[in-house]
């Protein structure tokens, strides 16, 4: 009598983890094979592109011989002391 408790209490579980992995790909094989078309277009569609941006320049002022800067400054002045 207790063996075959335990026996359908194993069985029952087996059919419930079985119906759950078949209910699983089931799902899964819906996603990919039936809808798999939809998805594809709607992800190509969301993709990231690039685009190339040009920056915009800025107005920079000469730095050659402009009291101060690196460019005054020679290589003789630094080393003559």
């Amino acid at each position: 009598m207790r063996s075959e408790r335990g026996r359908l209490r194993v069985l029952v579980i087996q059919v419930l983890v079985f119906s759950l992995f078949a209910t699983l790909f089931a799902r899964l094989y819906y996603l990919q094979v039936v809808t798999g078309a939809d998805y594809r277009t709607q992800a190509a569609s969301q993709s990231v592109r690039e685009v190339v941006v040009q920056p915009q320049r800025l107005m920079r002022t000469p730095t050659h011989r402009v009291p101060g800067t690196r460019n005054d400054l020679k290589l003789g002045h630094i080393c003559s002391n």
